[in-house]
């Protein structure tokens, strides 16, 4: 009985922990003196959540954001009217690192032309280290 015990607890306490990575992509719709933006585009950045919650931006993007998959790793911005589409993904990079990427896709000119397979761009805009956990999808609000 008392080798059972101490296996359950060393299960439930042995579970790696749960970290939650989440996009946040805020639209901009005033400037800091109060006047309306019709399309002031978003500021994105990825919030982690474990033993302690980190956001780290990203950068400001034209137009808007959508999340691209079932898991919501991937997050695609774009604007009509700028010929670039921008990619952002997470991923785990290692056991206990995870690597966030932006890819930059050039938008055809014309209709009738492919999109691009290829980025024009492509960089790790942020490392962070999330130990052993386990990785999940998050809800970020926009403040």
């Amino acid at each position: 009985m008392r080798g059972a015990l101490l296996m359950v607890m060393c299960t439930a306490g042995c579970a790696a922990p749960v970290t939650e990575v989440a996009w946040r992509a805020c639209p901009i719709t005033r400037t800091a003196d109060g006047r309306d933006i019709d399309d002031g585009g978003v500021d994105v950045s990825i919030e982690v959540r474990g033993a302690s919650t980190r956001e780290i931006s990203i950068g400001h993007f034209p137009g808007a954001c959508r999340g691209e998959t079932a898991e919501a790793s991937r997050l695609v911005c774009s604007d009509p009217h700028v010929d670039v589409r921008y990619e952002l993904s997470w991923a785990r990079a290692s056991p206990d690192t995870l690597r966030v990427e932006q890819r930059e896709y050039a938008v055809p000119d014309r209709d009738g032309v492919p999109p691009a397979t290829a980025p024009t761009v492509s960089r790790v805009v942020a490392t962070v280290d999330v130990g052993n956990a386990r990785l999940t999808q998050g809800k970020a609000q926009c403040p």
